[in-house]
């Protein structure tokens, strides 16, 4: 987890062995057919996160650990008890993408509660390999190479730059 940009009230909670301090792990997930994107936090109730709702669904994240030979993967598993995710999965094909950030409240009593200082957002990540049953939905995470990509993109011969011969 990166140490720069954190506030200090959470620096100070989590070296603290109990606080009262609120950190809710947020995910949103997109689809080039699905507007707007699916918003959950891992919570008992809704929040607002900067003016956008985000509906409060169980779910466990594990996030990539980094290694000296790149980075290993996440997963995520969704709470799917009433069946509501698995009709949206089977309405949609293609690439899903994830991202996941950890908020702090800023206004507990407003309704839905205010949470609208992100303390840690991760890269965008793709959804692989989903998996799901009467109870669950389990994605792995995984983030995009770029170890592949061409670059620089462009080919520095002669006809494409005249001025560098």
């Amino acid at each position: 987890m990166p140490r720069t940009g954190l506030t200090s009230s959470f620096t100070e909670a989590a070296l603290n062995r109990e606080t009262s301090f609120l950190v809710l792990q947020t995910a949103e997930i997109t689809h080039t057919d699905l507007d707007p994107p699916l918003r959950f936090v891992n919570n008992v109730e809704d929040i607002s996160v900067n003016g956008v709702v985000y509906t409060a669904v169980g779910f466990d994240l594990v996030l990539p650990e980094e290694k000296d030979e790149g980075f290993s993967r996440a997963s995520i598993t969704i709470n799917n008890a009433d069946q509501w995710f698995t009709s949206t999965l089977r309405s949609l094909s293609g690439e899903f993408k994830i991202e996941i950030a950890l908020v702090s409240a800023t206004d507990e009593s407003a309704d839905p509660p205010e949470f609208n200082e992100v303390e840690v957002s991760f890269l965008p990540m793709r959804i692989l390999d989903i998996e799901y049953d009467a109870m669950k939905v389990v994605g792995n995470l995984s983030y995009e190479s770029v170890a592949d990509k061409r670059f620089p993109n462009d080919s520095f011969d002669p006809y494409n730059f005249p001025g560098l011969f």
